[in-house]
């Protein structure tokens, strides 16, 4: 099997961004936060709808 080295740049650079908005502690927060309220969302419409998704 062979491996396309060809867009390992792309990715590793996309990559960094991400890293860049959740470094240090405000970052660690922000995902938190970020985690936490989708999860509570989701609780809240199970909760209303009586479904799962």
């Amino acid at each position: 099997m062979s491996v396309d080295n060809r867009n390992l740049g792309d990715a590793q650079s996309e990559r960094r961004t991400l890293d860049d908005e959740y470094a240090g502690l405000g970052g660690r927060l922000k995902r938190y936060f970020d985690t936490w309220s989708r999860l509570y969302i989701k609780q809240q419409v199970e909760a209303r709808t009586g479904r799962q998704r």
